[in-house]
């Protein structure tokens, strides 16, 4: 199925002028482009130290939805109240939910790409993939490329992601995933 995402769009009321909150996903498609979690945690606490309230999007696998979980609880245990989480998990629920944020925080998966469908403000982590390709550079789409991309040896630049056919890379197991989380912060994209 493809999305009509102008006709999605018309369907959303986007009220990017009352929204308060900073969307999280956790969701990420493939292990290898995920965050690591300490760094996804840390990223939360310092958004919840500095005022801004966060919605939660649901996983997709079993893993996501645990890390999630684990998420929301730490959170709370940071910040009580300062968190919420989308219960809907289908994908015009979700989208409604991303919707009435004020920037969407996600690595290169759909929750991204939704949301700057939908006309809200995104912070991309391009961890595997180029942002050059898949999205990120424009005014409401910011993008934090990782340092790994000019590491690996299996980069393919006409399709803009690394085809080293791993569920793990390890590249990134050993050097890390190259964004820090004062490169999400120094964005400024929730504000």
């Amino acid at each position: 199925n493809s999305v009509n995402w102008l006709s999605l769009r018309k369907g959303f009321s986007r009220a990017s002028v009352r929204a308060t909150q900073v969307g999280i996903s956790m969701h990420s498609g493939n292990r290898f482009k995920l965050c690591p979690y300490e760094k996804r945690r840390a990223l939360c606490c310092e958004l919840l130290t500095n005022g801004e309230a966060l919605k939660v999007c649901p996983g997709v696998s079993d893993a996501e939805m645990g890390l999630v979980a684990r998420l929301l609880k730490d959170l709370e245990n940071h910040k009580p109240g300062g968190t919420t989480r989308i219960k809907e998990t289908g994908v015009v629920d979700v989208l409604s939910e991303l919707a009435d944020t004020k920037c969407v925080v996600s690595t290169d998966s759909w929750p991204i790409h939704a949301a700057s469908g939908l006309g809200v403000k995104t912070i991309g982590l391009y961890i595997v993939t180029s942002p050059v390709t898949w999205g990120g550079g424009a005014d409401s789409c910011l993008a934090v490329e990782s340092a790994h991309l000019g590491r690996c040896d299996k980069f393919d630049s006409g399709l803009g992601f690394c085809r080293n056919g791993y569920m793990e890379c390890p590249l990134i197991e050993r050097d890390g995933d190259g964004i820090e989380i004062v490169d999400v912060l120094r964005t400024g994209g929730w504000r």
